[in-house]
């Protein structure tokens, strides 16, 4: 089934602009060496807020329509996160790529769209809505607002997200430790546009992240040092 527009979904105007992925080169490599995308948990993403309603809401009448059903949500959705951007960004850096061994992948909205064509559960895809949780209600006719909201402090995120909630491990109670996350094939070919290294990577990365693209069979995606290492003009 892979994509499917869904109601509380809204993709961004355009599907051509770039999108960005942080991530240590490790979980690079698993991802080529796999073709799996990887999608963490919405309550293991780090925010507490992740997936909640605002105060606003409970302010405005004394209950919140479904929202005894929004942690369970919460827990059984798998998200991916891009961020939105025409150029590399420092702060995304700093933030997501903590690490001297950093690599960014840029791809676009349309390419994660066709990526995930293959999976056979619906993976819904939207940008995320920044709000005042104490002034600005969220909707509540359906449960996936919550998870496509976040507070004013994470603006700079420019998040889109690509979530699925429909994987048969997160889907009914076990005994069993449910996984931080899910693995999901993506056509790498399609999503990767070109990946970059860190800006202060140490010299012997950018050939050693080519040659790992090139071994693992995608010899035709650019590998380029990011641009925010360059020496000033003076």
């Amino acid at each position: 089934m892979s994509y499917e527009p869904h109601p509380a979904f809204t993709l961004p105007p355009d599907l051509d602009a770039s999108l960005w992925r942080y991530m240590r080169f490790a979980r690079l490599l698993s991802m080529l060496q796999t073709r799996e995308l990887f999608f963490a948990r919405a309550d293991r993403l780090g925010d507490p807020f992740e997936g909640s309603y605002s105060r606003a809401n409970l302010e405005l009448k004394d209950t919140i329509v479904g929202r005894e059903h929004t942690r369970e949500l919460r827990e059984r959705s798998c998200i991916s996160c891009w961020h939105m951007n025409p150029a590399e960004s420092a702060a995304m850096w700093r933030l997501y790529g903590a690490s001297d061994h950093a690599v960014a992948v840029r791809s676009t909205t349309r390419r994660l769209l066709e990526c995930l064509r293959e999976n056979r559960h619906p993976i819904y895809v939207g940008v995320v809505n920044y709000i005042d949780y104490d002034r600005t209600p969220i909707s509540e006719d359906n449960l996936y607002h919550a998870l496509l909201h976040k507070r004013l402090s994470f603006e700079h995120e420019r998040e889109v997200r690509a979530i699925t909630s429909h994987d048969p491990r997160f889907l009914h109670p076990t005994d069993v430790r449910m996984p931080d996350g899910v693995e999901l094939f993506a056509e790498i070919e399609v999503l990767v546009e070109a990946i970059y290294v860190a800006p202060d990577s140490p010299q012997d990365l950018l050939p050693t992240v080519g040659r790992a693209v090139a071994d693992a069979g995608f010899p035709g995606i650019p590998v380029r040092r990011s641009r925010l290492g360059e020496d000033p003009l003076f």
